[in-house]
């Protein structure tokens, strides 16, 4: 069952840099959706960028507070209604909104995961035996 979780906590992560960055490719058709120069499209994907690097600045404290997996669920929840936004924008301010609620929700994973690691398997399981012999001769 760990490893399901393992799963499902990876995946996660990896939602965070390919939801940034899955609508590169259609930079220049999206700058003329919205009526916007080229070289503005870029900002859609650097808003999600920064979003995803503040967003454990609030996820981590909270999921102190109430736990990882109400974290897990609201923040992909709150993932998913902003990537839907943003599918359905009319403006170009309405998709740079989506877009910073997108990063804030897959955040949580980019900032949860190693944690989430850590608390399901042993040392030794996750690699940590390059550092056993540090551990043990400095305790």
């Amino acid at each position: 069952m760990k490893w399901l979780v393992l799963l499902q906590v990876s995946f996660l992560a990896l939602l965070g840099p390919f939801n940034s960055s899955v609508v590169n490719p259609a930079l220049v058709p999206l700058a003329k959706l919205f009526d916007v120069p080229v070289d503005k499209a870029p900002l859609q994907t650097t808003t999600v960028i920064i979003a995803v690097g503040i967003a454990p600045l609030v996820w981590s404290p909270l999921a102190n507070i109430y736990g990882r997996r109400p974290i897990y669920l609201a923040s992909t929840l709150l993932g998913i209604v902003a990537t839907i936004g943003t599918g359905v924008a009319k403006s170009w301010a309405g998709l740079i909104v989506a877009r910073v609620f997108s990063g804030v929700g897959v955040g949580a994973a980019m900032a949860l995961g190693a944690a989430t690691v850590t608390d399901m398997f042993f040392l030794h399981e996750v690699g940590g035996d390059s550092l056993a012999p540090i551990i043990t001769t400095t305790a």
